[in-house]
């Protein structure tokens, strides 16, 4: 089975290159990928096929019934953040690689993004070195919470 980009997210592809946003490419299956998914199963306190939200603190939920709901929610959800800070795109789908861009480019491409939830259920975007993580669930939930509390959500990690 394929594990290309072009197979897995077009659309975010051609959104990327429309608007001319460089982004990396973390292939599926890889090392790199591998210790993401591990950060992030480590991290967060994990149920069936999502988050356990109620066991992870602090975190912020909203929901959403359409995918313009959807883009607004993140919009506003990472409107705390710097636009500069990097943060990793993962989908649900385990053959579809992963993108590294700065935050402002993946709101930039929100509805391309999570478009894409059609092949790969849910999506992952996050910041490993900050500590956060907002995941988009299927059923209509929009999530962003930290790996441990921090006084100021957008404080780096030391």
């Amino acid at each position: 089975m394929s594990t290309s980009p072009s197979v897995h997210i077009p659309g975010v592809l051609k959104a990327l290159a429309r608007r001319q946003i460089q982004y990396r490419v973390v292939d599926a299956k890889s090392s790199e990928e591998k210790a993401l998914i591990d950060w992030t199963e480590k991290s967060f306190p994990w149920g069936f096929s999502q988050i356990d939200w109620a066991k992870a603190t602090p975190h912020k939920c909203t929901e959403w019934t359409e995918l313009d709901d959807l883009v607004l929610a993140f919009e506003k959800l990472v409107s705390e953040f710097d636009a500069t800070t990097p943060v990793v795109v993962m989908w649900a789908n385990a053959l579809c690689p992963s993108l590294a861009m700065p935050l402002g480019d993946a709101t930039r491409t929100a509805r391309e993004i999570f478009e894409e939830h059609e092949t790969s259920i849910d999506v992952l975007v996050f910041c490993q070195a900050q500590g956060w993580l907002i995941e988009m669930h299927h059923e209509g939930t929009l999530c962003l919470g930290r790996a441990e509390p921090f006084s100021n959500w957008c404080a780096p990690r030391s």
